[in-house]
């Protein structure tokens, strides 16, 4: 290797590192990042996480209301309302959690999505 060769480490800016990996309650990554996951949340407080670098595949069915995601080690499907938004997103690897919730808040989420039953390896 060139000792010339400049990995550009004092570069990086700390606070994007912190935004990305903050606490708070954001549902989708901010700012760009070298480490994307994505957290599933079940009504019972279960979580499971999956790395985004070993999703395979996704289908969108909306006859079903379902949202597929292969990964290489987990099948993942997603059942609710207004999925083709989620897919969309899901495209671009931006859902930080994507969380269950009962099908009687539908309404009350107006023109966003509603997962309402998360299954794994189906």
């Amino acid at each position: 290797m060139n000792r010339d060769f400049d990995l550009g480490f004092d570069k990086f800016d700390k606070s994007e590192q912190k935004s990305a990996g903050s606490t708070d309650q954001a549902d989708e990554y901010k700012v760009q990042s070298s480490v994307r996951n994505v957290c599933f949340v079940w009504p019972d407080g279960r979580m499971k996480f999956l790395n985004y670098a070993y999703l395979v595949s996704s289908d969108y069915l909306p006859e079903n209301g379902l949202v597929r995601l292969t990964f290489t080690s987990a099948t993942i499907e997603l059942k609710g309302v207004k999925l083709q938004t989620l897919f969309d997103k899901l495209l671009f690897h931006l859902p930080i959690r994507i969380i269950s919730q009962d099908e009687r808040y539908n309404q009350l989420s107006g023109d966003a999505y509603c997962v309402n039953e998360i299954l794994e390896n189906i």
